[in-house]
């Protein structure tokens, strides 16, 4: 399994690219002329587009991809209901997020939709492998775990390597983040490669919030 990682335009969001045969699996959505390039290339026939919570920099390419290919959304109920809103998803304030810096790639009232959602957790078969996704709340009402093949874990900003967890926006609860999300994740091998929606890449053992609640 080969897994392409991009960054995107504003503070090293990432968006995870994985091919099997025509199909693309996309983790999160942003926009990146190396990622733009290889897909225009491949032209695949689906891109199936897993979302791991609701805001903007980690959404802000999904219309974009709309627009070219065949895709279909999938998130959590909570995330679907919050990205069709620019104020939950936090497109509104993408001034004070962003600092102006390539402002004008989003609009402040920027929305997207989802094509398939569920609540807590989905299994879902994709060509030969497993996607487990589970909720994980703390940093957004819609944050969500997916874990490929009990291999790998596509945290978003669940947990980043280097960085404590924010959990002070809209929707954030420090508490729920202690009480339920660590403790599942807690549950997987420190080992387990994951794959942050910021930053990069590591053992779950070595992330921040890991190692502060070992």
């Amino acid at each position: 399994m080969k897994i392409q990682a991009y960054s995107g335009l504003y503070v090293d969001e990432k968006m995870y690219l994985i091919r099997e045969a025509d199909e693309i699996l996309m983790i999160d959505s942003v926009r990146n002329a190396d990622a733009e390039a290889y897909l225009e290339n491949i032209q695949p026939k689906k891109i199936w587009i897993a979302l791991t919570h609701e805001h903007i920099d980690h959404i802000y390419g999904v219309n974009f991809y709309k627009e070219r290919y065949l895709c279909k959304v999938i998130c959590s109920e909570p995330c679907a209901e919050r990205i069709e809103s620019s104020s939950k998803n936090l497109a509104k304030y993408r001034e004070i997020i962003f600092c102006e810096k390539h402002a004008d790639a989003i609009k402040t009232d920027y929305f997207c939709t989802a094509d398939s959602t569920f609540e807590k957790e989905y299994v879902w078969n994709w060509k030969q492998h497993i996607l487990e996704f589970m909720e994980m709340p703390g940093h957004s009402p819609g944050s969500v775990c997916i874990v490929m093949d009990r291999q790998a874990i596509f945290s978003g900003d669940t947990v980043l390597k280097d960085i404590e967890t924010v959990t002070r926006l809209p929707g954030s609860s420090r508490q729920l983040f202690r009480e339920v999300t660590i403790p599942r994740l807690k549950k997987f091998s420190p080992d387990t490669m994951t794959y942050p929606g910021h930053g990069d890449a590591g053992r779950l053992g070595e992330f921040c919030e890991l190692v502060k609640y070992n």
